[in-house]
């Protein structure tokens, strides 16, 4: 999966953990993920709005943050996704099963 989609995902997963009635804190099971990714989600944020070019480091800050967002929802880290919303999705399906 390239980065930028990465980015993408992990920029939706920010918003989409937040709670827009609490001062936009992350919801009580996110917490420690928002904790450890301070940096990852507004990068990534910063990415898909084209504030900012990454240079490596920035590359690997948003892989770490994809693949912590993919361990958090269980989730195998070779399977493409192509939204938050499908790695949902996914973790829904896989604690149906």
């Amino acid at each position: 999966m390239d980065t930028k989609t990465k980015a993408q995902i992990v920029a939706q997963a920010w918003d989409a953990t937040r709670d827009r009635s609490n001062s936009m804190k992350p919801f009580e099971q996110w917490e420690s993920v928002h904790r450890y990714l301070d940096i990852g989600f507004p990068l990534a944020f910063a990415v898909t709005s084209g504030m900012v070019t990454l240079t490596k480091r920035g590359t690997d800050i948003i892989d770490e943050s994809y693949g912590i967002i993919a361990k958090a929802l269980s989730l195998d880290l070779n399977k493409d996704y192509e939204s938050f919303e499908d790695m949902l999705d996914e973790n829904i399906k896989n604690n149906e099963e």
